[in-house]
């Protein structure tokens, strides 16, 4: 199989959506109209990339990339495009730079001022190892009393992708709890950093015909691609 191809962070959709489609099956009484459900296995993330109006040189780019991909036979790696980073604390974590303060005007230093060099915080890591079909993870390295995530965040679990369910504060230690939908899809082991800068999906194209691109004078093309977690 070919190595998955990094969507370049550079080409950003006009309109996407990303989601996860559950594995369910609902079973109802003829009679009573009483429903079962039952959960056959874990949930797949899904994706639809739109790009409107591309001009001649996003639409060779897309073409490229497209092309590489071979119909439904290649991956490309996907983050969602909605929500980049964090919307809490936690966004400063593993970004190897340093986050920007903002000063009132006419702020000034005396002579001589030196300031520290700083280091961003590592990214968090699991604590305990997570087993497939869990729906949380135990984290630690957050600072202590802080909305680290945000319900709505993605984050990052050794190759798969979950969505916070709920606002994340870790305790004074730098533990924390995190809800996680939807539940694994696989184990997780200890000491597996969070990705929270862009995380990342394999995914395929949903069928080999996923690649048409017509195109209005003046070199404006569309595209509307549609992908699925590609599943080992």
């Amino acid at each position: 199989m070919a190595t998955p191809i990094d969507w370049p962070i550079d080409l950003v959709p006009q309109e996407a959506s990303f989601f996860f489609v559950p594995n369910t099956l609902v079973s109802r009484s003829p009679f009573s109209r009483a429903q079962q459900v039952q959960i056959r296995g874990p949930a797949t993330w899904r994706a639809t990339v739109a790009f409107g109006t591309a001009d001649a040189e996003m639409s060779a780019r897309l073409d490229a990339l497209l092309a590489r991909l071979d119909g439904a036979a290649g991956e490309v790696r996907v983050w969602p495009f909605m929500r980049r980073l964090p919307r809490g604390t936690g966004r400063g974590y593993g970004m190897g730079a340093a986050i920007p303060t903002t000063w009132p005007a006419g702020t000034t230093w005396p002579a001589g001022t030196t300031w520290p060099s700083y280091q961003p915080p590592e990214a968090p890591r699991v604590r305990v190892a997570a087993a497939q079909g869990a729906d949380s993870i135990s984290t630690e390295g957050w600072r202590p009393a802080e909305v680290v995530l945000k319900a709505g965040d993605y984050i990052g679990l050794g190759g798969l992708l979950a969505i916070v369910t709920a606002d994340v504060v870790p305790d004074s230690a730098g533990n924390a709890v995190i809800a996680i939908a939807p539940r694994l899809r696989a184990a997780v082991a200890a000491e597996v950093p969070l990705v929270l800068d862009r995380p990342r999906l394999r995914m395929r194209l949903r069928d080999d015909g996923g690649i048409e691109n017509p195109t209005r004078p003046g070199g404006f093309a569309s595209y509307t691609i549609t992908l699925e977690e590609s599943v080992p």
